[in-house]
Parts: structure tokens; C-alpha cells; sequence
């Protein structure tokens, strides 16, 4: 065998030998392909007859070389159009001049979107409670005294099964919860599997629908499919760009001059997805740039789409019970008539989506499809058409929608007409509760249009937006005609807007002008100017701050109005966030002169495995922090929203489902006698539940000890230390040291080398940072 082969010029099909194993052995080598180091090392099969190499295609696709057709178990190099090979048999290397056809096609993701990650298991139940108390119509002549207390609650049962959720409120005429009524909104239980992106609902749930279609409320069961779920699942069109590269190419992509993303494409066919930051005229430009520094620019047009799939992606859902009925006035109410609605998108190809809608009860049944496309990269737009069958009745619907871009301008139009026979599930349960108003009202609207237009003005003046809308039903048209301009100011960004709207059918209108004025970094000022046939003339001083996430942050609002009479109002309240939630107190001055106050209390308790627990209201996913510390501010990725109570323990709201959330503590915010499982730590919650994180064991006394035997020399290192007769994991480290936690005042110890015992007692002095150096005997 020879230091190196060169392998003759190939031809696209060549046949077989007979090779047996007896003339072959296997090669390990390192692959330089088109004269780069892959760093991979892949199996060939050398054979001596005729001194031919052949690899699977297995390792083919390993190392980036697409395998022929045909499934045969071995592919002879040689037999590659386009493949030119050289074996160096010193550097146990191969060296392979391949075609980009025979290179695989890449898939490179441009947009790093968060890791999906599988929820930790967690058991409790969570109690989110808002309580407003009126202390007063009028506190200047009668004082403060409590008139009524009104709580709006949320509560929930989660598992590793599934959340149970219900919401209510309660109101009562005193603290004492005299004449104390719930209301009972929707209980629903569900269960999500991420993994395949599916929600189980059952109980209240919404009828799912299209753009043209209106939802109910039903009590049954609902099975959807939930985008929401996956945050690292892409669900509609996103900008694409493929090409080819000989050889490793610098790829920089830019919006508006500003670089967008940067990365190196491997040599071969390429697809560059998922392209970031695409601008208002719908443009990219993509500079590639080779080794040798020649560089070719390309501008990619892209229009984004709002109601399009991608190509073979499913979006449905399926409803089926009962009619809620008399809903926010009884507590349990539904109807008897069964019914069902299932709606369905299909991504057909990357620009072409099918939509479709069909509902029905023992009187009804209602169908729709329609379909949304990209024309000329554009422009999305949308047409369906519709039918229902209601107590021997035939109605028809037809709606389109299309949105556009001109340059820069925001153009929007959609249309919704309906025959005078068209009914569906909103309008039968409507009959069925037996509504007093006019049937003919409750029909969907016979006509339905909305047109919006909104751009930046020339030489940024600013920025202008138009909607007309009109909506017919039965005998009534109303048609809607409204109008804002809003312009930045260089003085500390102020901003600087004026609106309008006129009922072109009556002589309903409305004008308003305001300013706006930053102050520091979350508060604003701003004045204003109303004026309208129905309301008169006001004029208006506003003060806002909003409260943030951290402990301790604070917020207020002060308002002041005078109208065209001469009358004065005003409101005034103030928000401070805690540990255990978030009070507010509210003032509000009439024109007649009374004063009226209210305060309320928001927040949540939490029961889990590590306790009863206080925080803030939980919106989403949560975490139980058990530090067993008290006042540790506590971060969540790195910024801080708690802070451990008196039993050492937080409540962290806002955490995202299903993804890793960095939940921490900082090492400085600890005492020396913190006993630490982790400053750090990953929280993954389930959609509405929560998960207990046991980052500390508390504090106690601890001590840097070091032990010296009778003879004055350190006791070995790996020695185990025994303190107060318990068992402990403390281990001798160099020098004879050793670190002791959970000590008592006084103290002792045992110390085991393997070959002898030694104990010592000793005194804890009164500094938490003890340096204690002791003699085992």
C-alpha cells in the first residue's frame, strides 16, 4: 500500500466487484472536505482488489455528503459523480473534493428562540385575591366607616395531572360579610401536553372560532391545539434565503443598516431561516462574503403574514356541551340543548392556509371555509364563504380581508355581509335564554366593514392613523369615522397627540388633544383637552407612576378635571408593592363637593409542600423559594421580584411556562452562617402551576476548625468529624481544617482518621465568622 492514492477520475455508475470481507479492513480516518478540517473522524472500508475505499451512508451524512439512491449498505467512493478523493495513509487522513450537489443541505436557524423544557412536578393550591373595601362616599361629613367589601378571587388545585380553576367574587356590606353573596364565574379543569401541543379543557369553556365567527360560552369539554405551549416552535411564514457555498462563507444580515445577525455557512446548498428584525418596506439584505474576500450583496423582499401557517403545520379545536346560560347573574345555569363547533387551519403550502368553521345544535348547523394567501409578496389576504340551516331557514355569509403595505403606510380593510337568514350558535342560545330585546338584534350583523390606513408622516412629523367603520344590523347602520396624529418632541421625548371621531349617521363627535412629558424613568405628566356633543368641554392634569415587579416599589395616580361649567373633580391614589402583595388607597373628589375614599389589598397564598405561603398575585407559572432565611431579596433572572418572609420562604409570580427560569440569591445578601444548597437554580413550571425550590436549610452557628492531635500535627486529611454525637458529612480537608455547621454554644466533637479516635469540646465565640483552633485527644 502506498503513503497515498489518488483516486481516478469517476463516472456516474460503474459496476460492482465481487468484494468479500477477506479483502477489506476498516479505516478510521480524519476528513478534510474542499480542503477544510471537519474535526470528525469517520469508518471507511478499504479494499485491497483494486485498491478502492467505500463508506455507509450513514457516515456520508456525518461528515456532510448527501448518499446516492438505492439503499445499498456500502458506497464506493469512486462511484460518486463529482467526488475526487485522496488517502493519506502517514496522517490517517482523507482528503475529499466534492461537488455541492453531492453536499447535504443545511438548515441554519437564524433567531435563537427559548429551549423548551419538561415541567417539574409540583402539587398545591393557590388562592389569588383582590379585596376592595368603600370606606366612604363621603368622609368629610360622615366620616370613615366600611359600606361594603367586594373580593374577587381565583382559585386553583394543580397536579402534575392538571389545574382546576375557578373565579368568583364575593360582596358583602361590611367586614363582617353581612349580607355576604358569591358569584361564581368559570370552573374549568385542563391539562396540556407541550410535547405535542394540545390543551384538554372541561368545564366553562369558549367556543373556538374564525375572524368572520362569533364564540359562545358552553359548559362541556374543549380539546385544542396550543402554539402557546412551545416557544421554540415557529408556527407562521418567516423569511427565508437559500443559495450555495464552495466554501465556508461569512453571511451578515441587515435591516435599516443595522446588523441583524452574523454567522458562517459550511460549503454546500444552504437554507438560512427564521431571519430576524424585517423592516416596514418588508426588506432585508444579506452580504456573503467568501475566504477570499469577495463579497456579493442581495436584497430578499418578505411580506409578514398575520394569518398564515406554515406549510404543513394544524391548528384546530373541538368544543361540545351545553349553552351557558344568564352568565355573571347565576352561579349554575346552562342550557339543554347539546351542541358542538370545531374550527381548523392547515398551512397548504408556505403562503396558501385553509381555514374552516362548522357549528351545530338539534336546530342548527352552520359551516364556513375560506382561504388566506400572500399575492406578489404584497399583500395577505383572506376570502370565506359560509352557510346555515336554522329552523327551516337558509342563511349565507361572505367575508374578505386584506392588509398591505404602501410604502410604509399600514393599510387594512376587512367586510363581513350576511343574509338576512343566517344565524348561528350566538343567536339560537340567545333565543333559547329567552332575551327581551329584538331577535332581528341579535342576528349577526348584516354588514360589518372596517378600514384602517396609519403611516409616518414625511420628514418624521410624526405618525397619523384613519379607521372607518361601519356596522349594519336589522333597521339600524351606524358608521364611525375617527382620526389620530401623534408626534415625539425632542424635549425629554415628550409626545404630543390629537384625536377625533364623528358618527356620521348623528351628531355624535368627539375631539381630543393632549401632551405628554416623561418624568425620570416610570413617570409621566401629561395634560389634556376633550371636547364632544354628549360630554361638553374638559380639561384635564394628569401624574402617573406605575408600580414595577421589585418589593418595595411604589406608584400613583393624581388627576384633576375641570369642565366647561366650571365644575372641579379629582382622583388621587397611591400603590406600594410588598413582600405579601400590594395595597392601594384611593381618593375621589365629586363635583358636589363629597370626597370618597377606597382601599384594597391584592396578592396570593399558596399551599404546598413547603408550607402556607403569602406573595403577590400569580398570573401564570410560580415558584416556591425555601431558603429558610428571612429578608433575602430574591432575583429571577437576576433582577429581584421577592423577598424571603419571616419563615424564610418567597412566592415568585411571573415565571414562563415551560422554560427555564433562573431563580437565585446573591451570595453577598447571605449571613456566614447560611446553610446553602444552591444560590442558584432552574424553575420549570407547568401552565398555572407551580414548583418548590429548597435552595437553603437556614442559618445556624458554623466555625472554621482546625484540629491538631496531641503532638501538635494536623489530623489527616479525609478524617470524619462527629459533632454532638450526630453524624455528619464533615470531612478534613488540608491543613487540618475542617468547617462545622449547626453548632451549639458548646460543643463537641469526634474525630475518626481510620486508625484512631480523638474528640475535643470547645466554647462558640459571640462573632458569627468563629476561627477556632483545637487539640483532638
Amino acid at each position: 500500500m502506498s503513503d497515498s492514492y489518488q483516486a481516478p477520475v469517476t463516472v456516474p455508475e460503474i459496476s460492482e466487484p465481487a468484494l468479500t470481507s477477506q479483502d477489506s479492513f476498516p479505516l478510521h480516518l480524519l476528513v478534510i472536505l474542499n480542503g477544510e478540517d471537519t474535526g470528525k473522524i469517520a469508518q471507511f472500508t478499504w479494499f485491497d482488489a483494486g485498491k478502492r475505499i467505500g463508506m455507509t451512508a450513514a457516515e456520508m451524512r456525518e461528515i456532510g455528503l448527501a448518499p446516492p439512491s438505492g439503499g445499498r449498505a456500502l458506497i464506493m467512493l469512486d462511484t460518486l459523480s463529482g467526488l475526487n478523493y485522496r488517502y493519506d495513509e502517514p496522517a490517517q487522513e482523507i482528503h475529499m473534493s466534492a461537488s455541492p450537489q453531492l453536499l447535504t443541505h443545511r438548515i441554519i436557524n437564524a433567531r435563537q428562540r427559548p429551549a423548551y423544557a419538561d415541567a417539574q412536578p409540583g402539587y398545591g393550591v393557590v388562592l389569588n385575591y383582590r379585596v376592595t373595601s368603600n370606606l366612604g362616599s363621603d368622609v368629610l361629613a360622615d366620616g370613615f366607616r366600611v359600606q361594603n367589601v367586594f373580593s374577587s378571587l381565583e382559585g386553583r388545585l394543580y397536579a402534575p395531572f392538571g389545574v382546576l380553576r375557578t373565579t368568583g367574587s364575593l360582596t358583602a356590606q361590611s367586614l363582617g360579610l353581612n349580607g355576604a353573596r358569591f358569584k361564581r364565574d368559570d370552573t374549568t379543569f385542563s391539562y396540556s401536553n407541550p410535547k405535542t401541543m394540545l390543551t384538554f379543557s372541561a368545564g366553562d369553556v369558549v367556543s373556538s372560532g374564525q375572524a368572520w365567527t362569533r364564540p359562545i360560552r358552553m359548559g362541556g369539554v374543549q380539546i385544542r391545539r396550543d402554539f402557546s405551549l412551545r416557544s421554540d416552535i415557529v408556527t407562521d411564514p418567516q423569511l427565508a434565503y437559500s443559495g450555495t457555498a464552495a466554501v465556508p462563507t461569512a453571511v451578515d444580515v441587515y435591516v435599516d443598516n443595522v446588523n441583524a445577525w452574523s454567522g458562517t455557512i459550511p460549503p454546500g446548498p444552504f437554507t438560512l431561516t427564521d431571519l430576524p428584525l424585517i423592516n416596514e418596506r418588508g426588506e432585508t439584505t444579506i452580504v456573503i462574503r467568501d475566504a477570499a474576500g469577495n463579497e456579493e450583496t442581495r436584497t430578499v423582499e418578505f411580506f409578514p403574514t398575520e394569518n398564515l401557517l406554515r406549510q404543513g403545520q394544524l391548528d384546530f379545536s373541538f368544543e361540545a356541551g351545553v349553552a351557558r346560560k344568564r352568565y355573571a347573574t347565576e352561579n349554575f345555569a346552562y342550557g339543554d340543548d347539546r351542541m358542538a363547533s370545531a374550527s381548523l387551519r392547515y398551512g397548504l403550502f408556505e403562503k396558501v392556509t385553509l381555514h374552516g368553521h362548522v357549528e351545530g345544535s338539534s336546530e342548527l348547523i352552520a359551516a364556513s371555509t375560506g382561504i388566506s394567501s400572500v399575492l406578489f409578496n404584497r399583500a395577505e389576504i383572506g376570502l370565506s364563504l359560509g352557510a346555515s340551516r336554522f329552523q327551516g331557514e337558509t342563511g349565507y355569509l361572505g367575508h374578505f380581508n386584506v392588509r398591505t403595505d404602501l410604502g410604509g403606510a399600514d393599510l387594512r380593510f376587512s367586510s363581513t355581509r350576511h343574509s338576512k337568514g343566517y344565524a348561528d350558535l350566538a343567536y339560537a342560545t340567545a333565543l333559547a335564554e329567552g332575551a327581551t330585546v329584538d331577535p332581528a338584534l341579535l342576528r349577526p350583523a348584516r354588514a360589518q366593514d372596517v378600514l384602517s390606513l396609519s403611516a409616518p408622516m414625511p420628514s418624521n412629523m410624526g405618525t397619523f392613523g384613519v379607521n372607518l367603520i361601519n356596522l349594519e344590523r336589522a333597521d339600524e347602520r351606524n358608521t364611525i369615522l375617527s382620526g389620530a396624529f401623534t408626534r415625539r418632541i425632542g424635549w425629554r421625548d415628550s409626545q404630543f397627540r390629537i384625536s377625533g371621531f364623528k358618527e356620521l349617521n348623528s351628531q355624535d363627535f368627539g375631539v381630543s388633544m393632549g401632551l405628554s412629558v416623561p418624568i425620570g424613568q416610570r413617570a409621566r405628566a401629561s395634560a389634556d383637552l376633550r371636547s364632544g356633543r354628549s360630554g361638553g368641554t374638559q380639561a384635564g392634569l394628569h401624574l402617573r407612576r406605575t408600580l414595577d415587579q421589585d418589593v418595595g416599589s411604589h406608584g400613583y395616580r393624581a388627576d384633576l378635571y375641570r369642565d366647561g361649567k366650571g365644575g372641579n373633580s379629582g382622583f388621587l391614589s397611591g400603590s406600594y408593592r410588598g413582600r405579601y402583595g400590594v395595597v392601594e388607597a384611593r381618593m375621589q373628589a365629586a363635583k358636589d363637593g363629597n370626597l370618597a375614599v377606597a382601599a384594597s389589598l391584592e396578592g396570593a397564598l399558596v399551599l404546598s409542600d413547603a408550607g402556607l405561603i403569602a406573595g403577590n398575585r400569580i398570573k401564570n407559572g410560580f415558584a416556591v423559594v425555601d431558603l429558610g432565611i428571612r429578608d433575602t431579596p430574591i432575583l429571577l433572572h437576576n433582577h429581584p421580584v421577592a423577598k424571603t418572609g419571616a419563615m424564610g420562604k418567597a412566592l415568585v409570580p411571573d415565571l414562563v411556562p415551560y422554560q427555564y427560569n433562573r431563580v437565585s440569591v446573591r451570595p453577598s445578601d447571605l449571613p456566614l452562617t447560611a446553610n446553602i444548597n444552591a444560590t442558584a437554580m432552574q424553575a420549570v413550571p407547568a401552565r398555572g402551576a407551580g414548583v418548590t425550590l429548597r435552595m437553603g436549610r437556614g442559618a445556624s452557628a458554623s466555625a472554621l476548625v482546625v484540629l491538631r492531635d496531641a503532638r501538635g500535627e494536623f489530623i489527616p486529611v479525609g478524617s470524619e468529624v462527629t459533632v454532638n454525637g450526630r453524624r455528619s458529612e464533615f470531612v478534613v480537608g488540608y491543613d487540618g481544617e475542617v468547617w462545622l455547621e449547626r453548632l451549639r454554644r458548646k460543643s463537641r466533637i469526634t474525630v475518626d482518621t481510620g486508625s484512631s479516635r480523638c474528640s475535643a469540646e470547645f466554647t462558640l465565640p459571640a462573632q458569627d465568622d468563629a476561627y477556632l483552633e483545637l487539640e483532638c485527644l
